[in-house]
């Protein structure tokens, strides 16, 4: 943008009032919509563990409803389409996320078994907290990255 022969810099976007660099905004979306499935999770999770359910019962349920909904806020509000076939598309999401999953269950799992035994809440947010790293650079990386054209030379 020019005003009088002077170049000015354009303010970064904000995301809910914070300003967020260009890099950064959709590592921003995405722990936004992590919050949204991680409180989904949780509210699932003692739903189902105050019905009666076993915990590993209870959490594998609260994964997938929580599942549902972030594939659904992300593919709508993080990531572009990446140019391949929606049946492709969810294939690799589906992929990035069951190892996520897996992390993240094996770390609730490992946690309530020893050390967390008597504070499930808080060893369901370090599982989330370590599969994050998992999801975003998966999802990022290769369920929603754009399709590249290859050139036959």
């Amino acid at each position: 943008m020019q005003k009088n022969n002077v170049q000015m810099k354009r303010l970064p976007q904000s995301v809910d009032g914070l300003f967020i660099s260009e890099r950064l905004r959709p590592l921003m979306r995405f722990l936004m919509v992590g919050l949204a499935g991680l409180a989904t999770d949780m509210a699932v999770f003692h739903l189902m563990a105050t019905a009666g359910l076993h915990p590993y019962v209870a959490r594998f349920i609260s994964l997938a409803v929580a599942t549902v909904l972030t594939w659904q806020l992300n593919r709508r509000f993080t990531f572009g389409a990446s140019g391949r076939r929606q049946a492709e598309e969810g294939l690799r999401y589906v992929l990035v996320t069951l190892v996520a999953q897996g992390v993240n269950y094996v770390t609730f799992a490992l946690l309530i078994a020893g050390p967390l035994s008597d504070h499930k809440s808080l060893a369901i947010l370090f599982g989330a907290g370590v599969a994050t790293i998992f999801s975003y650079t998966g999802h990022s990386l290769f369920s929603f990255a754009p399709k590249t054209v290859r050139s036959e030379a």
